[in-house]
């Protein structure tokens, strides 16, 4: 897909045959699943694979920014200083990555199944 619009965009734009041997595209044709009869299914260019892609980069952001949570509760948690207030608070929010992290992991887990069983459906 990122192909096609860098082709549809930039390939029109310098005048120049577009890569991919895509010929004649309008912009409507960079949501197709098959740019011509008989061709296989590039789950790269259609736009549930697009869905797909910035799904998994939000999933990296998120699993960055509980990891880095984590980090700074277990900081938190040893410099809590003996209070008691302080390290229960810093132990609340490392169990809360914690969990979040197991969350960021199988929702990753999940959207890789489910986009693998719909490659298969759709190349069938």
């Amino acid at each position: 897909m990122i192909s096609r619009i860098n082709d549809f965009f930039i390939g029109r734009a310098l005048a120049q045959t577009p890569q991919n041997n895509v010929t004649g595209s309008t912009f409507f044709d960079l949501f197709r699943f098959n740019s011509r009869a008989g061709a296989t299914v590039n789950p790269e260019r259609t736009l549930t694979g697009l869905i797909t892609l910035i799904v998994r980069y939000f999933l990296v952001g998120a699993a960055l920014f509980a990891f880095i949570y984590l980090i700074l509760a277990g900081i938190k948690y040893v410099t809590a200083g003996g209070d008691a207030a302080k390290a229960t608070e810093a132990r609340q929010a490392i169990i809360n990555a914690i969990i979040g992290l197991i969350v960021i992991s199988l929702a990753f887990v999940i959207i890789n199944f489910a986009t693998g069983v719909g490659n298969v459906i759709t190349t069938q």
